[in-house]
């Protein structure tokens, strides 16, 4: 693809509380390997930390199982069936059904134009777009304290 050989990896999802199926996804993608020095900065992902939150001393029990090579390159084109189960009113077993598809239509390898990654002369932070939700205390702080410590001089960012 686009003159690179590129990798087929096809990842399987499954979810389930107890013994019912909720969930299940499917993508089938193709990749084509980084460039060493994009892995030098961008290393692979190993396996990752996964926290469980409890309520009322009841939890979930997960199991995780993966097999094969786990994608670390640039994805081309990943198609994506998602389906989710889940009881109506009635208490029948009912799905719901949803598709993706990402595809690379133009690739290039030349350098980007640097103004690029100039905002432009009105760009403004805002807190929140119109109409949207409002963000909670903690966030709009943090929010806050960026937009300080970006207004000083770097000698004063912690």
């Amino acid at each position: 693809m686009f003159g690179y050989a590129a990798r087929r990896v096809i990842t399987k999802n499954t979810s389930r509380r107890d013994t019912i199926l909720t969930s299940e996804s499917e993508s089938d993608g193709w990749y084509i390997d980084a460039p060493t020095a994009w892995l030098n900065v961008h290393p692979p992902l190993g396996r990752g930390i996964f926290c469980v939150l409890t309520a009322g001393g009841k939890k979930d029990d997960y199991k995780f199982t993966e097999s094969g090579e786990r994608e670390t390159g640039f994805p081309l084109l990943v198609a994506t069936a998602n389906r989710s189960y889940f009881r109506d009113q009635e208490g029948a077993i009912r799905s719901h059904e949803s598709s993706q598809r990402d595809e690379v239509t133009k690739f290039s390898e030349a350098p980007l134009d640097l103004e690029v990654f100039i905002p432009p002369g009105n760009f403004k932070r805002v807190m929140q777009l119109p109409g949207s939700i409002r963000y909670p205390i903690s966030t709009r702080l943090r929010f806050r304290w960026k937009m300080l410590t970006d207004s000083y001089p770097v000698r004063f960012r912690p």
